[in-house]
């Protein structure tokens, strides 16, 4: 019984880890404990946003970028 606990425990603690590690503290599971924070929340600042987030958004721009200068380069050489 100490063993299934213990496993149960870890799983729980790892889905924690993760849903905060992915969504960031004021995003983990559907903002619940956003209203703890005693800054305003402001959803256009990359720095509260998680890793991963700010990651994919830096990853998009990124891709934009290359697309446009694809388009400037193509639209040249008509």
């Amino acid at each position: 019984m100490g063993k299934a606990f213990g496993l149960l425990f870890i799983a729980g603690l790892l889905w924690v880890g993760l849903e905060v590690y992915t969504e960031g503290t004021e995003h983990a599971f559907g903002g619940m404990f956003a209203s703890m924070n005693t800054e305003p929340l402001n959803a256009d600042s990359e720095d509260r946003l998680s890793t991963p987030k700010r990651a994919g958004l830096a990853v998009e721009r990124a891709h934009e970028a290359a697309n446009a200068r694809l388009e400037r380069q193509l639209g040249e050489g008509s």
